[in-house]
C-alpha cells in the first residue's frame, strides 16, 4: 500500500459499519460530505480496498472515527504523536503552514473537479476556466429607465439588466479589494466555480497566501456537527483544527489573527428554516473573529437577510471573448490532441457566428449553457436543428437537473415552473 493511500483493517471496517449506520446516511450521502460526485471511493471503504489518504481520514472524520482506529497500519507507526509535538514548538504562521500542507491535496483535488449533470467525462477546472468578472453593482439594485433598453447592446446582441454603463470588473480584482464580499449570480452562472477557483489559488500560494482557505458548503452546514455540538461556524472550524491535530486553544489563536479564509458557498441553497439560524451564527462569528477574510455566494434575489459590512457584487455574463477562451480551452482539454481541440473550437465559433444561430448565441453567456453547447457540438460537430429541444435542455438544467444533481430541493416559485409552458 503507497504512502499516499490508506485502508480499512478488518476490525476497522467492522467498526466503521457501525458508525455508517448510526448515522443513518446512504453511501451517496457520505460521498457529498466528503466532496465526491460518486460513491466508488465510499463502497471502497467500506470493503477494505485502498484509497486516497486524504479521502480515507475525511471519511472517519466525518463518521467521528480516529482514522488511526480504522486504518490497516504497519506495525509500529504512530501517526500524529509526532506531528503533534512539533507542533507544540510551532508559532502563528507555524500552525497556518501545517494547515496549508495538510489541505493542499484535498483542496487540489476536489476543487479542480467539476460537478455537472451534462457529461460523465468533464474536462478540470484549471484546463477550463475562464476567469469571471464582475459587476461591482448587482443588477436587482439599480434604476434604469425605458430609454436604457432602447440604446445599449451587449456583446452577445441582446440587453441585460447587467450590461447599463456599468463597467465589469476582473473577478480575482474585486476579491482582492474587499475582507467581507457577497458574490450574487444567477443559476449557472458560475458562483461554485469562482470559490472553488479562489480557494486554489490560496492554496497554490498567488492569493493570500498566509491563510487557510476554507470552503464550506452551507448546505451541508448541518451534516458538519455532531447532534450534540452548538450549532455555529465556531465548532466547524474548531473541527477543522482538531481534524489535524491542531488544540481548541491553537485554533482559537489562528481565529483571533484572522488566519482563515471562509468561503461560504450557496446561502440560497439551505433551507428557509435553517436560513435565519445560519444568518445569526454568521453574524455572531464576524462580530467576535471579524478579521477573518469572507465571501459568501448567493443567487441573484434570494435576499432576506443583509449581512452589514458586506460588498454585494453580482457575477457577469460571458461576454464575446470569454466565450472563445472557454471554447478554446474546452475543446482541446476534451479532444485527443490540442489540434484536434483547435480545429473543433473553430468550427464550433464559425457555426456560432451565423445569423440564424444567434438565439443559441444568447444561450452562450452563461457558463452552464455554454458547457451544454460545448457537449453537444462535441458530440454531432453542428448545433440542433430544433433549437426548441436545445432551450429545453437548457432549461431544464437551470431549473431542476443542476439542483438534483446536486442533492438540492429549493421551496422558490420557479421549482414549480413547467418546461412546456
Amino acid at each position: 500500500m503507497g504512502k499516499r493511500s490508506l485502508k480499512a483493517s478488518s476490525r476497522g471496517t467492522q467498526l466503521a459499519k457501525e458508525a455508517f449506520e448510526k448515522k443513518g446516511w446512504t453511501q451517496e450521502q457520505l460521498a457529498e460530505a466528503v466532496g465526491l460526485s460518486s460513491r466508488q471511493s465510499v463502497w471502497k471503504f467500506f470493503t477494505g480496498r485502498p484509497i486516497e489518504r486524504y479521502l480515507f481520514k475525511e471519511m472517519c472524520f466525518q463518521l467521528d472515527l480516529k482514522w488511526e482506529d480504522i486504518a490497516d497500519l504497519p506495525q509500529g507507526e504512530r501517526p500524529g504523536s509526532e506531528d503533534s509535538g512539533s507542533l507544540n514548538q510551532l508559532g502563528v504562521q507555524g500552525w497556518v503552514n501545517w494547515l496549508r500542507s495538510q489541505l493542499r491535496e484535498q483542496i487540489l483535488t476536489q476543487c479542480n473537479t467539476l460537478q455537472s449533470p451534462l457529461v460523465q467525462t468533464q474536462p478540470l477546472l484549471e484546463q477550463i476556466y475562464v476567469l469571471t468578472n464582475i459587476l461591482p453593482q448587482p443588477s436587482n439594485q439599480r434604476w434604469l429607465e425605458v430609454s436604457d433598453f432602447r440604446t445599449v447592446q451587449t456583446p452577445m446582441e441582446r440587453p441585460t439588466l447587467g450590461s447599463f454603463e456599468q463597467q465589469a470588473i476582473s473577478g480575482m480584482e474585486i476579491v482582492a479589494q474587499h475582507e467581507r464580499l457577497m458574490i450574487l449570480g444567477k443559476p449557472g452562472a458560475g458562483k461554485t466555480t469562482f470559490l472553488q477557483y479562489i480557494a486554489l489559488q490560496c492554496i497554490q500560494g498567488q492569493y493570500k497566501a498566509d491563510l487557510v482557505p476554507f470552503l464550506l458548503p452551507l448546505r451541508s452546514w448541518m451534516t458538519e456537527l455532531p447532534e450534540e455540538e452548538n450549532f455555529s461556524l465556531f465548532n466547524v472550524v474548531l473541527r477543522l483544527g482538531a481534524r489535524y491535530n491542531l488544540t481548541i486553544e491553537k485554533t482559537i489563536t489562528l481565529l483571533e489573527e484572522g488566519k482563515f479564509l471562509l468561503l461560504l458557498d450557496g446561502l440560497d441553497e439551505v433551507s428557509e428554516e435553517e436560513t435565519e439560524t445560519i444568518f445569526r451564527e454568521i453574524n455572531q462569528f464576524l462580530t467576535t473573529y471579524y478579521k477573518n477574510p469572507i465571501i459568501i455566494t448567493s443567487r441573484t434575489g434570494f435576499q432576506k437577510y443583509y449581512f452589514q459590512g458586506f460588498t454585494y457584487v453580482e457575477l457577469a455574463e460571458f461576454n464575446a471573448n470569454q466565450i472563445e477562451i472557454f471554447v478554446q480551452k474546452w475543446f482541446i482539454a476534451t479532444e485527443n490532441n490540442p489540434e484536434e481541440g483547435l480545429q473543433k473550437a473553430q468550427q464550433f465559433l464559425e457555426q456560432l457566428a451565423l445569423p440564424h444561430n444567434q438565439p443559441i448565441r444568447e444561450l452562450c453567456v452563461t457558463p452552464i449553457l455554454l458547457n451544454l453547447l460545448c457537449s453537444v457540438f462535441r458530440e454531432k460537430s453542428t448545433f440542433p436543428s430544433k433549437r426548441a429541444k436545445l432551450y429545453q435542455a437548457g432549461l431544464d438544467i437551470l431549473l431542476q437537473r443542476w439542483d438534483q444533481a446536486r442533492g438540492i430541493h429549493r421551496d422558490q416559485i420557479y421549482r414549480h415552473l413547467s418546461l412546456s409552458s
